[in-house]
């Protein structure tokens, strides 16, 4: 939910740069944010000895990596499309 909030607020709110430069902007932010959670999860999974605690890590690696799929290939095109039609730039 946050990088799609960030995003969101960059794409639309912020005025000062192109729209595909604050887009961009806000993928370096948003993989950066996810990479270093995943990287903290996936760490988390292999260190730990509680099969119940690696599961939920797992998942949420699992969740992690889905989202960032889901943010990036199919938010981002929908905001910029949404973008170019009503015309913010």
């Amino acid at each position: 939910v946050d990088t799609d909030v960030m995003l969101t607020t960059k794409a639309i709110k912020r005025k000062e740069n192109s729209l595909n430069s604050r887009l961009f902007s806000a993928f370096r932010t948003g993989t950066m944010m996810t990479s270093t959670s995943l990287a903290v999860t996936l760490t988390a999974y292999f260190i730990l000895i509680s099969p119940v605690l690696k599961q939920v890590f797992l998942i949420l690696s699992i969740g992690l990596f889905v989202d960032l799929i889901a943010t990036w290939l199919g938010n981002l095109s929908i905001i910029k499309w949404y973008c170019e039609k009503k015309k913010i730039s």
